[in-house]
């Protein structure tokens, strides 16, 4: 059995996964119309190859995504999400939170959609329970404009549904003005959802003043606090979990590569964090691709595990629901490495 296949039968808990609608509908269209497949892999290494800094890359990587595409027509919306989830099935994911960009907030299909996307999949054979989540650049002026009313759609779709939001933080590469975003996030909490944030990914700069919120329940990146004992220490004290995606921080420059990740630091700090793909169609990346690239950046496999049950132990479910995502996933992985040690031969217990 090769290491990809291997990695591809361990259960997975993800978190940290934008929806790409544009890049996901081009792919589903031409897929629809019998035509090639759009090829993102050489956009990720002409992005990856740049000069410049971090947001940069990351403004570019993120450049084919910005006009509207398909997905905004619900009956596509609808097939693009089945078709994600059916993927994610055949990567091992048990379950997944998906973040949708703001705009969704206001469609009033959205969640009908979402559901019977989900559907579909499940008649196709997919197993897994899967979350939807809004990002939010509340620091915007034109969005604190409207605040009033996104934040009354944002409490009814909560009741409908949505399980939480993750903030974007603007400015992304200095400290931004969070305090003005207190009030209104704990609005969103009270509501129910559970609330993420950006932060430490191109650079520290955003990390203090999401902590200094009180208010995040983990931290989408945050990899910069392996580099800062100050910021890891407080890390640390928050008890916040970390969404970190290798691939990602390897593409935009981050970190030079996958060898040299900091993941196995904060793993050795004892900072809890999971494994996700961010922009898995942009960034050419899946679920079992990350796990190796944890393995390669100096993680053990009981690492691996213990970022899966993370995974469930941040979930933005019910906590009898977290509760039973873990045991399924302790039970599943350990399964899985039972039946690798037995075909290889190895005695023991995993």
């Amino acid at each position: 059995m090769t290491n990809g296949t291997r990695l591809r039968a361990l259960p997975k808990a993800e978190l940290h996964l934008h929806f790409e609608g544009t890049a996901r509908a081009a792919r589903w269209r031409a897929r629809q119309e019998g035509r090639p497949l759009p090829e993102w892999e050489s956009h990720a290494r002409a992005v990856q190859a740049m000069a410049g800094k971090p947001l940069d890359r990351l403004r570019a990587l993120l450049q084919p995504i910005e006009q509207p595409g398909e997905d905004a027509d619900p009956e596509v919306f609808e097939a693009l999400v089945g078709d994600l989830v059916v993927g994610k099935q055949d990567e091992g994911v048990r379950y997944l939170e998906v973040k949708f960009g703001p705009q969704r907030a206001f469609d009033d299909w959205f969640l009908e959609r979402f559901r019977r996307g989900c559907e579909r999949a499940a008649a196709a054979g997919a197993d897994m329970r899967v979350r939807p989540l809004i990002t939010l650049n509340l620091t915007r002026p034109e969005v604190r404009a409207s605040l009033p009313e996104l934040l009354a759609r944002l409490e009814k779709l909560a009741g409908e549904g949505l399980a939480g939001v993750d903030l974007i933080p603007e400015p992304y590469d200095r400290p931004p003005p969070l305090r003005i975003v207190a009030p209104a996030l704990e609005r969103l909490a009270l509501a129910g959802l559970g609330i993420a944030a950006h932060a430490g990914e191109v650079n520290a700069a955003t990390l203090p003043a999401v902590l200094d919120l009180g208010l995040v329940d983990r931290i989408s990146h945050g990899v910069q606090a392996a580099y800062d004992r100050r910021l890891l220490g407080r890390v640390l004290e928050s008890g916040v979990t970390l969404d970190i995606c290798i691939t990602s921080n390897v593409v935009l420059g981050v970190v030079a590569s996958v060898r040299e990740h900091p993941v196995s630091r904060l793993a050795l700090a004892g900072v809890p964090f999971t494994l996700g793909t961010d922009n898995p169609l942009l960034l050419a990346t899946d679920m079992p691709r990350e796990l190796a690239a944890g393995l390669e950046a100096g993680l053990l496999l009981g690492d691996l595990r213990a970022a899966t049950l993370a995974g469930a132990d941040v979930a933005f479910l019910p906590s009898e629901e977290r509760a039973a995502l873990r045991e399924r996933l302790a039970l599943e992985w350990d399964a899985a490495v039972w039946r690798e040690a037995t075909a290889a031969g190895v005695g023991g217990a995993p």
